[in-house]
């Protein structure tokens, strides 16, 4: 059976200026994705795998399984993204 690390959620290496600015870009991004046009979809897809190398490197997955509980989604969803881009959610891993 897999068991959540037991780690507080946190940030590291960002503060607070940098992380607002990370939170609007993303934010800009679903939009375009959402309602853009194809061009603009394809250039927000590459934009994507960028910015979430950024996130993930400073954000612990404590924080993510916080996110994810809050935003009542699948632990194997977010478990899936993380391991994608080479974070570790659960202990076993």
């Amino acid at each position: 059976m897999n068991r959540i690390k037991a780690a507080a959620p946190s940030i590291e290496g960002l503060n607070q200026l940098d992380t607002a600015v990370l939170l609007e870009k993303y934010t800009l991004l679903l939009g375009m994705l959402q309602y853009g046009s194809p061009d603009e979809k394809e250039r927000v897809k590459k934009e994507f795998e960028s910015l979430e190398q950024i996130i993930y490197s400073h954000v612990n997955s404590a924080a993510f399984q916080a996110a994810a509980r809050q935003l009542g989604l699948e632990e194997n969803i977010v478990g899936t993204r993380m391991e994608k881009v080479g974070g570790g959610l659960y202990e076993n891993e």
